[in-house]
């Protein structure tokens, strides 16, 4: 999946979710959450450092 692919069911833009993984932008508690749902993950996965 890319960003584009999981970008609109997260109810984001391709360019909000690149600012996100850029540090950019720093999205709200809902939009991690719904991230976290599209991507098939528990939210405490995104905050893992990799």
């Amino acid at each position: 999946m890319n960003q584009s692919q999981a970008a609109e069911p997260a109810g984001i833009t391709y360019r909000y979710w690149s600012d996100i993984e850029n540090g950019r932008k720093n999205p709200g508690l809902d939009k991690i959450f719904k991230i976290a749902d599209v991507l098939g993950v528990d939210v405490s996965h995104l905050f893992e450092k990799h």
